[in-house]
């Protein structure tokens, strides 16, 4: 998505959010919304959006290696 390599994941938030009303079993649908999710820092947006994704495709080794990227930052982060 275009907002999204144009460092805009703030617009493309409600967009996906928008879809995903639309077509909540699209499982790329929810990896792209978890990317934008990412993209702000949003780390349990981003963790929900791909495990849905992975429950919709659960062969989709792409997903759980983004998910395992995704739990080493988390995991990385000094506690608040």
């Amino acid at each position: 998505m275009t907002l999204l390599r144009g460092d805009r994941p703030s617009q493309a938030i409600p967009i996906f959010e928008r879809a995903l009303v639309v077509s909540p079993d699209d499982p790329s649908l929810w990896f792209e919304c978890s990317r934008a999710y990412y993209a702000e820092r949003r780390l349990e947006e981003t963790r929900t959006c791909i495990e849905r994704a992975i429950e919709l495709t659960p062969e989709a080794e792409n997903y759980r290696r983004a998910l395992d990227r995704l739990n080493q930052v988390i995991g990385s982060r000094p506690p608040p």
